[in-house]
């Protein structure tokens, strides 16, 4: 009984969450989810007008996505428009969400976010800034091994195919 009541609050909380649009930046230099980027987004109401902004990023392994920031501006606060951004990010990755971070100050929200399974939001537990490396190490066997890169490049400068500033430039020791 208790499941279905609470599968109906939360049908009946989403049925006022406003339309949104998001004006969409990657950034690829230096992320924490290379190669994949970071996104930050600009989160307008449906006129327009900016209400927010995000930060967030898909891991290497598709297998979910970081979210590092979610700011909705005084003004627009508690109508919705956290909750719109979290089913943005549902539908157009169906991943679930892991928050990098959690700031205290949001606590209700996410708490109020981790109920919203019944609406297709699969939120994992929060990720400390303490955490990212140990994260890390779920993808590090796709990042290409340094080692390797510079026998190839070495055997590159060998062989006559580059010269050997553009292979210092690689960072090739020498």
């Amino acid at each position: 009984m208790s499941n279905f009541l609470s599968r109906w609050l939360v049908q009946r909380r989403l049925a006022h969450v406003p339309k949104i649009t998001v004006d969409v930046t990657r950034n690829y230099y230096m992320t924490f989810t290379a190669p994949n980027p970071d996104v930050k987004v600009v989160i307008r109401n449906e006129a327009g007008t900016p209400v927010g902004r995000a930060c967030y990023a898909v891991s290497p392994l598709n297998d979910r996505v970081y979210v590092y920031e979610v700011e909705i501006l005084g003004a627009h606060r508690r109508q919705g428009y956290g909750t719109a951004l979290l089913l943005f990010l549902a539908q157009t990755y169906d991943l679930p969400i892991t928050v990098v971070k959690e700031l205290y100050s949001a606590c209700s929200f996410w708490r109020f976010a981790r109920g919203l399974g019944s609406a297709g939001i699969k939120m994992t537990q929060q990720l400390s800034v303490s955490d990212m490396a140990s994260e890390a190490e779920r993808w590090a066997h796709l990042q290409p091994d340094a080692r390797k890169l510079e026998h190839t490049l070495l055997h590159r400068v060998i062989a006559g195919n580059q010269s050997w500033r553009e292979a210092k430039s690689y960072g090739l020791k020498g």
